[in-house]
Order: C-alpha cells, then structure tokens, then sequence
C-alpha cells in the first residue's frame, strides 16, 4: 500500500516505493512539492473523466489534531495502467502533520463488477424460461383447448421448467465447487474407462454416433467418479448437440509419456458447426454460448463446470476447433501408476 506524508507546511516529505510503483511516478518528480504541486502532478495519471478530490478538500474536513476523521476518495488511475485507489487522509504526529494512505482496490472493483454482471445474466436466463411458464400456464387456466393444443402447451411449460430447474442445478453445482474447493469430492482410485463408457449410456438414442478407443494400459487415476462422470457428459453432450444428425463423435484417450505427474488425456472431437476464434476466447465464460441463436439447447455453464471439477483434481482442459470443420476437447488428468494402486488397496 502506498504512503505519502506531508509536513506542517504541506511540502512533501516522503513517498513509499509502493506508493510510486502504483501511481507511476519517480521520486525525483515528487521532490521539493507542495499537496497543490502533487495533485497536478498526479491528476496526469488519473482518468480525468472521473471527478477528482483535492487533498486540500480532504484537510479541511479533517479537524485539528484529531485522528478520528479520515476522509477518503476514491481515485481511478489510467496511468501506468488502470487501477482503483482508495485514498485516506490522516493528521497524525506534530512531524507528520498529514499521511496519505493509497489502498489498491482494483481486484475488489473487479470481482464485483463480475458478480454484478453475473447476477444480471442469471437472472435474464432465468426470467425468459420463466416468462413462459407464467404465460402458457395462464393460457391453460383462463381458457379450454382441445387436446393436442393443451398438450403442445403443457410441453412448452415442461421444457421451460426443465431449462430453469438446470440452470439451477448447474449454478449450485459451481457455487459449491468455489465455496468448499474441492472439500466435498469423493476421492478413490477408479477406472476412467468405466467412468467413460458409463457417460457414454446415458445417451442410448446416439450411442452408434459415438466411436470409443481405449488404451490397453490401466487408466486407474484418483477421482471422484461422479464428477468426473458430470464433466464427460457435458462435453460428450456439447459434442453431439453441436454436430449433423448422423455426425460422429471420436473419443479416445492416451497415457502422455514423458510428464510429470503422468497423465492421461482423454480426447473428445467432433465434426460439427465448430467455434468461432473470437467466441473459442470466451470459452467459459459463465452463460457464454458460442451459438446464440438459440436452435441449440443449453445453458451455457456447462463448460465452466467442466473446468472447475477438473481444476479441483489437478487436470487441464484444452479446446481446440476450427469454424465449420469440428471441436476437440482434451481433459488432462494425473494418472495412478499400477504400484500406486496396489499400495492405495493395501492400505
């Protein structure tokens, strides 16, 4: 944090390292210069678009001697990159009459504008499948039907309420995975290619879209087998939403040689509709989806969850796709040796 301290005469006295660090300022320049001469000098570094309060401002709502008032600004710095600052004034010792402390709040700033942004798509996601549950549910109580109407407007609802009711599923998935990292994972040497073929059933209608290669060597890795299960399902199913109706889906796996720890990669590519290298950027990002136009079902988090139970078991998830040609999507993860195994059974 940085610290600034005038004397009874408001010249500057001393300047910390941080302090010219986070302004961008030498020390030389900050020589010989009055609370007047400092805020011209670092108004050139500040976002003039934004109000700026003096320090004269903040000495004379600061009483005499006393060390109880401490107004603060906050400043935003253009220069030598953008940052928030919080400023605070203090009158302290006869030889320090004035102290500036500057508080780098630029992290904070961030991660809630983040979370307001975050709030403010969620609740856009979840208000339109809403609107329409409210609005076919009225329909259906203020007025008769025949049975095929009724019917086509009870299923508007039952998909609507099941968009919502993932939505849902998949924040609480994210919300527990950041707040307890990991803390709640069931962990045991399992066998990936078990957890694989058990994804890949849970799609019967396209199981002969799907080409499965394993390797011959044991893929015993320590995981929790129904996360892991959650993340191959997601991408599996990315993989054939996203591709033509008799399109195929390769997934296969490999040991890479060579690292340290050993790792097993797991492979799932497509020939599908492929990512734009302006969307493939954003990958990710929370309610992010590549296709926009809505043709396609989903929610937008499934990937981000996909990279958060990775994360926690110590993997790595690589997308790679080319607009119209097909997607790939590599999950890395740290591998059990087969004396690891042993020793973990034995014990």
């Amino acid at each position: 944090d940085g610290l600034v301290t005038f004397d009874d005469k408001f010249g500057l006295t001393y300047a910390n390292e941080a302090f010219l660090r986070l302004a961008g300022l030498t020390r030389n320049e900050c020589t010989g210069i009055d609370i007047d001469g400092f805020d011209q000098l670092f108004l050139k570094q500040c976002d003039l678009s934004l109000p700026y309060r003096p320090i004269a401002a903040d000495v004379d709502s600061i009483e005499a001697g006393s060390c109880d008032s401490q107004p603060t600004a906050e400043i935003v710095l253009l220069r030598p990159r953008r940052r928030v600052l919080v400023r605070t004034a203090r009158k302290e010792s006869a030889d320090t009459p004035l102290l500036l402390y500057f508080q780098d709040i630029t992290k904070r700033r961030e991660i809630e504008e983040i979370k307001s942004e975050f709030l403010a798509t969620a609740a856009h996601e979840l208000r339109t499948p809403m609107t329409s549950i409210l609005g076919y549910s009225e329909l259906l109580l203020e007025r008769e039907f025949d049975s095929e109407t009724g019917r086509d407007l009870l299923e508007t609802i039952h998909r609507q309420a099941t968009r919502v009711t993932d939505i849902l599923n998949e924040l609480l998935d994210l919300a527990r995975i950041e707040a307890r990292r990991g803390q709640d994972f069931n962990f045991a040497v399992q066998d990936l290619r078990a957890i694989v073929l058990a994804a890949h059933k849970t799609f019967p209608e396209s199981a002969s879209r799907v080409a499965i290669t394993m390797p011959k060597e044991s893929l015993s890795a320590r995981l929790d087998s129904g996360k892991i299960h959650q993340a191959i399902i997601n991408v599996l199913g990315n993989a054939l939403k996203f591709s033509e109706p008799n399109g195929v889906v390769t997934v296969s796996a490999r040991i890479l040689i060579g690292v340290t720890p050993p790792r097993v990669e797991l492979a799932i590519e497509d020939r599908g509709i492929g990512i734009l290298p302006e969307h493939l950027a954003r990958l990710g990002e929370r309610f992010f989806r590549a296709d926009s136009s809505g043709n396609v079902p989903g929610t937008g988090l499934g990937i981000s969850l996909v990279k958060e139970i990775i994360a926690v078991h110590g993997g790595s998830v690589d997308v790679t796709s080319k607009f119209g040609e097909g997607t790939l999507v590599k999950i890395g993860l740290p591998i059990t040796l087969d004396h690891e195994v042993s020793d973990s059974v034995g014990g």
